[in-house]
């Protein structure tokens, strides 16, 4: 009680709180301590599934065997950071893996389970053309002629193994409050925050720094995957 009547007071002195992610943090603290008193915390041993899982290599696999050979394939739970300096490729390695993926997710997650590419980073209607031309493997010429012959959703739609299995979400200066109420309505298999650094963000514990700013959210990124079963990059 005491931490909600000093977030609302702070916020009525006309500090820079986002209040209803504060509140929406203090609900989950509350509803996990509640759950404590009456509910068993300890974990189910599926050791059995855990194993059938390592030996069918089942999962989200990459479209880089690089990565394949290297990492096990991805699973609700995991979350993954991608990180490189500007200009770099990271967009184009995320269209190309994201088209990839794509076909794997009803198998893995179940139907009307989408890859959701949050962008906060330029318009999101210019990743449409990159998400195009990753999984029909042209170029803009290329494009350019299958939509004059009326053909390229319906190649783009059977390539990903269904038009909407990728989505597109803008999230500029939005904050986890709202980015989390986009993911209940979307419930996505895969969550691509592109980029995590720039969501709008109420430092925590006196972080100043930007090392632990992005450390807090990057544990925020975190929580979501393993508390929706999701994969989270």
């Amino acid at each position: 009680a005491a931490d909600t009547l000093a977030a609302v007071a702070a916020y009525n002195d006309g500090e820079d709180i986002d209040l209803p992610a504060r509140m929406a943090e203090l609900k989950s603290e509350f509803e996990s301590f509640a759950r404590a008193d009456v509910n068993d915390p300890s974990l189910p041993c599926n050791i059995e599934e855990l194993l059938a899982e390592a030996e069918d290599d089942s999962g989200i696999h990459f479209r880089l065997n690089s990565l394949n050979r290297s990492m096990r394939p991805m699973r609700g739970g995991d979350a993954i950071l991608f990180a490189a300096r500007p200009d770099r490729g990271k967009g184009t390695f995320i269209v190309s893996e994201a088209t990839h993926w794509a076909t794997q997710i009803e198998a893995e997650f179940g139907p009307d389970r989408p890859i959701v590419l949050m962008v906060n980073e330029g318009p999101g209607k210019r990743v449409w053309p990159r998400l195009f031309s990753a999984a029909l493997g042209v170029g803009d010429d290329e494009l350019i002629h299958l939509s004059n012959a009326g053909v390229l959703r319906q190649k783009y739609a059977t390539a990903i193994g269904g038009f909407d299995n990728i989505r597109i979400v803008e999230i500029h200066g939005q904050g986890p409050s709202t980015i989390e109420k986009t993911i209940r309505r979307l419930n996505p298999s895969i969550l691509v925050l592109d980029m995590l650094a720039n969501v709008r963000w109420e430092a925590r514990n006196g972080a100043t720094r930007t090392d632990q700013i992005v450390e807090q959210q990057a544990q925020w990124a975190r929580d979501i995957a393993v508390n929706r079963d999701i994969v989270v990059m």
